[in-house]
């Protein structure tokens, strides 16, 4: 058991020291995942107001439920990242992963109906 922590201390000292050396190693994979989580939840938000538009102005019940089908793809890796980082987090966001697929179906439905 000790021969495994003093495996692991030196492991972990060997990383440091190679990052106090690459810094952007540090740096990149510190941003990227925010950057990803922001990129899909700036175009979920954007496929859902696409949804708003197109069920409530021109009435095209098609595009709109094209539109929330792409924000509940979106809101999957959106989902995913902040269970990564958060668990609490993640199980707040959980029901609002539920309800676009329903409310896809919904608009679906209407589509199809009208």
């Amino acid at each position: 058991m000790m021969n495994a922590i003093s495996d692991a201390l030196i492991i972990t000292k060997r990383q440091l020291l190679q990052l106090a050396r690459v810094p952007e190693v540090l740096i990149f994979s510190t941003i990227q995942p925010v950057i990803v989580w922001l990129t899909c939840f700036a175009l979920s938000v954007a496929a859902a107001l696409s949804w708003a538009y197109n069920f409530y102005v021109p009435h095209n019940l098609q595009l709109a439920a094209f539109s929330l089908g792409i924000a509940a793809l979106l809101t999957l890796p959106v989902l995913l990242l902040t269970f990564k980082a958060s668990t609490l987090l993640g199980f707040a966001l959980l029901p609002y992963q539920l309800w676009v697929p329903i409310a896809t179906t919904l608009a679906w439905g209407y589509y199809t109906r009208n």
